[in-house]
């Protein structure tokens, strides 16, 4: 199967879990991290599951799954043990149009998720498509160097972003000149303290020696 891959927009939105195990909880976790109203269909949960319910931090339905629970869903993922069960959440989910994972059976998801490494604004995702999944996970090991090389960056970036978007510079120009800002940056061992009148002051020098 062929995936097109694509950052799903979940904050303050309902999603829905079915299962309450160990993988269901890791699923809920995903999606609370970003920022999702997560629904945990299941009689009965993990411990911290049922934590998070007690704390309203999630919505957690102590009943065997039914297919009115998806209502205005934007998101499903089925990790129950049980095979009819994710089946029938697999057909009920495409019935409403909403994405679905089934966590055992590709075949019968609309979507994968793929091996995340996240840090702060920033993420990598690796996936194998579903072929290997254990080597999707060495891949998120290697990328946590890669983040970890890169996310510094990230807030100098956005900033001189917005201040070259600000000038009016066209797009092609601000992508060279962005590059250029970007190794400025990485290329200082011990990078000096990127506020934004330092950030400005890189910009405008960048663009007075582009106009020469």
């Amino acid at each position: 199967m062929k995936y097109y891959p694509v950052l799903l927009q979940t904050e303050g939105k309902k999603c829905v879990v079915v299962g309450g195990g160990c993988i269901a909880e890791r699923k809920m976790n995903a999606l609370l991290q970003a920022g999702a109203c997560v629904w945990v269909i299941s009689p009965r949960v993990t411990a911290r599951i049922q934590a998070l319910a007690k704390r309203h931090a999630i919505v957690h339905i102590p009943a065997a799954y039914k297919k009115r629970f998806l209502c205005n869903a934007c998101l499903v993922i089925s990790a129950t043990n049980d095979r009819a069960v994710n089946k029938e959440v697999s057909r009920d989910a495409g019935g409403f149009g909403i994405p679905v994972n089934v966590v055992d059976c590709a075949e019968e998801s609309s979507f994968i998720s793929p091996a995340v490494v996240r840090k702060g604004d920033m993420l990598i995702a690796v996936s194998t498509c579903g072929k290997a999944p254990i080597l999707a996970k060495r891949m998120k090991d290697d990328a946590k160097d890669i983040l970890s090389k890169y996310s510094s960056a990230a807030g100098f970036i956005s900033r001189s972003r917005a201040y070259i978007k600000s000038k009016g510079v066209p797009l092609h120009k601000s992508r060279i000149l962005l590059s250029s800002l970007i190794s400025e940056y990485m290329s200082k061992k011990s990078p000096v303290k990127f506020t934004l009148a330092y950030v400005k002051k890189l910009v405008d020098n960048q663009l007075h020696l582009r106009k020469r």
